[in-house]
């Protein structure tokens, strides 16, 4: 087996009805801000976790020294409104900086993980099926900025490389530092 995962903390995310009760919510308790959007999560042709394309709206703020992203599934497909509609709202995901998101996807799958979700190349246009492939071949053609494993018992794991901080730069803008505690490895601007 290979070793532990080099890993920093990023932010929970959770499954809500509606991301504006949530953010009220959590205004209300810990006095919280949130920067708010929508964006298209194509779908997933992985074999082992195929899903339709979404529309989801997110959330991401500070609470209490924490990152939380609020995910409200707004057309009623995908894993989010299967989530939601299975077990209320709740943690989905723990997600996690990693300094080498294949290497830690490798790792991940030596671990016993299953893929269930990923960016796939630096473009984004390619999709993989992990059947019949190594941990070492899944981790080849799995690209920045994200993978999704599940350890089997309990919430996902999000496993997030240091480029995705340009993309969370063009969602969040000047509210980034705010919001996020960046990743403790150089990112691609950094």
């Amino acid at each position: 087996m290979s070793a532990p995962i080099e890993a920093a903390a990023y932010h929970v995310g959770l499954v809500v009805h509606t991301v504006d009760s949530a953010i009220a919510r959590y205004e209300r308790l810990f006095g919280a801000t949130f920067a708010i959007f929508e964006y298209d999560k194509s779908a997933s042709r992985l074999a082992e976790a195929p899903a339709p394309a979404t529309r989801l709206r997110v959330a991401y703020g500070r609470v209490a020294g924490m990152t939380f992203e609020l995910i409200q599934p707004v057309d009623g497909n995908g894993t989010h409104a299967e989530f939601l509609e299975k077990r209320g709202e709740g943690v989905h995901h723990f997600g996690f900086w990693v300094p080498d998101l294949q290497r830690a996807v490798e790792g991940a799958l030596e671990h016993g993980a299953r893929l269930t979700s990923a960016s796939i190349t630096a473009a984004g246009s390619a999709v993989v099926s992990i059947a019949g492939m190594a941990p070492h071949e899944v981790a080849r053609v799995v690209g920045p900025p994200v993978a999704f494993v599940d350890m089997g018992d309990g919430p996902e794991i999000e496993l997030v490389g240091a480029a995705a901080i340009s993309v969370l730069e063009t969602l969040l803008g000047d509210r980034l530092a705010d919001i996020i505690d960046p990743p403790p490895w150089p990112t691609a601007g950094g």
